[in-house]
């Protein structure tokens, strides 16, 4: 009786049981799942046991997070980010200038004269130099800039290859009312320097000349190791007398002193041929100018109208032959002949 009571109490305990337990296609196989009478979204209590289960979704699909979705702070949009970017300026003188009102504009197309002399100041600051010229005079200042050229013994340089004393030649122009310069040329191997002249007095072995481009009075020595030249031969000392036409070749940077070599040109009383173009002519004077063929040089000529034959066609840029005779301080031609066209040619 007692074991009957017993299994019939387990048969009602387990029918109990097997009617409270879901059905297979719930989603909830724990116990402690919310039942279908739970608001939906409730959650459990902090003291029930979290079922292994997902939670129902929320109504609101909107507003639940993507399951791969990242804190923010821990994204990073390539996309938003400015990239790195390179500029590339255009050149100096042209339209698309980084500057162009503080770009220099082209040098003009003028006149240039050449100013050659001692710098005595240098201002690389203010872009200035200031020149004592050669011969004497007024000191010059020179303006310069970036458009200038500067070189140094034939090689292109900056302003800091001028130093104060340095030998420059400057081709300028007027630029703005300012002496400017485009090329700036310094010269610091010396060579010879060169006087070309007329004797004046001749003292033994001291002679006294008169440059003929400077005017001034050149004085220098006669040594054994002087080199006289008369015509292409070896001459002497006793060749140097009043009168005569010297070219006199000196030490590098100076002009007087020891004489290294010493031309004689044309001595009082010997006489000359030139052949050549006429390049000047004063028919009333009886002088004219003969672009000589030989020497490649101009010499004045002086002679007597009356005694050129087929005078009407003596004309500049004639071919003439003179023969003249040297008096000490001109050229005096016994003839003046014009050569004909095949004459001229040959």
């Amino acid at each position: 009786m007692k074991r009957f009571l017993v299994l019939t109490m387990s048969l009602v305990i387990g029918c109990v049981a097997l009617a409270q337990s879901p059905g297979q296609g719930s989603p909830n196989s724990n116990s402690n799942a919310p039942t279908t009478d739970m608001p939906k979204g409730m959650a459990p209590t902090p003291g029930q046991q979290k079922s292994d289960a997902p939670a129902p979704l929320p109504s609101d699909k909107s507003s639940a997070p993507a399951a791969t979705q990242q804190p923010s702070s821990t994204i990073f949009d390539a996309t938003q980010s400015p990239q790195p970017t390179t500029e590339v300026l255009p050149e100096g003188k042209s339209s698309g200038s980084a500057d162009p009102l503080l770009e220099p504009k082209e040098l003009p197309a003028k006149p240039m004269s050449l100013i050659g002399g001692i710098a005595t100041r240098v201002d690389p600051i203010r872009n200035r130099v200031e020149l004592q010229p050669f011969g004497g005079g007024k000191k010059v200042p020179v303006r310069f800039d970036e458009r200038s050229h500067v070189y140094r013994d034939g090689r292109e340089t900056t302003v800091m290859g001028i130093h104060k004393g340095d030998r420059v030649y400057v081709d300028t122009m007027l630029l703005d009312g300012q002496i400017f310069a485009k090329n700036l040329r310094v010269a610091t191997k010396s060579e010879a320097a060169e006087s070309r002249g007329q004797v004046t007095s001749a003292l033994g072995d001291q002679i006294t000349m008169l440059d003929n481009l400077t005017g001034q009075t050149v004085r220098f020595q006669v040594t054994p190791r002087t080199a006289i030249q008369r015509r292409g031969e070896t001459s002497t000392a006793t060749d140097l007398k009043p009168g005569t036409l010297l070219d006199v070749m000196f030490a590098p940077g100076q002009k007087g002193g020891i004489a290294q070599q010493v031309s004689v040109l044309a001595v009082p009383g010997e006489s000359f041929i030139f052949a050549g173009r006429v390049t000047h002519l004063d028919v009333s004077q009886g002088r004219v100018a003969i672009d000589n063929e030989s020497d490649e040089k101009n010499y004045t000529v002086y002679f007597d109208p009356a005694s050129v034959e087929d005078r009407e066609h003596l004309t500049l840029g004639s071919q003439v032959t003179a023969r003249a005779t040297f008096d000490g301080r001109n050229y005096h031609a016994q003839q003046l002949t014009l050569m004909s066209g095949a004459s001229a040619q040959q």
